[in-house]
């Protein structure tokens, strides 16, 4: 798995419905980040995750970790997973396992709102 370090760039275009191929891992963490944003999947500010991705055939697997250090907290040996997002390459399209304790993965836009 490469591990990228997220910027907090503009996706270029609207999450779960992007109609351009997404070409690289930085366009797919790009989608991934804004994801986590506009649907809250973690209470985690961006600055305190990572991004790791493996660049599948038809698809960027996203894995989202903490990022622990001083200003995030946590024991700065670990780094656990929280969830993994997928990013369809030819539609960019995105499915996460951030609210499924069974690991499915569910597309995005959620088709049930979040429960907080």
């Amino acid at each position: 798995m490469k591990k990228i370090l997220v910027s907090l760039s503009i996706a270029t275009c609207s999450l779960g419905a992007c109609a351009a191929t997404v070409k690289s891992d930085d366009q797919a963490v790009d989608l991934a980040a804004n994801a986590v944003q506009k649907y809250q999947l973690t209470t985690l500010a961006l600055e305190c995750l990572y991004f790791d991705t493996e660049n599948e055939k038809t698809k960027y697997l996203i894995r989202v970790r903490e990022k622990h250090n001083e200003k995030c907290g946590g024991d700065p040996e670990t780094s656990p997973t929280i969830f993994f997002i997928r990013v369809n390459k030819k539609d960019g399209k995105l499915s996460t396992t951030a609210r499924n304790t069974d690991d499915e993965f569910e597309s995005l836009p959620f088709k049930q709102p979040l429960k907080r």
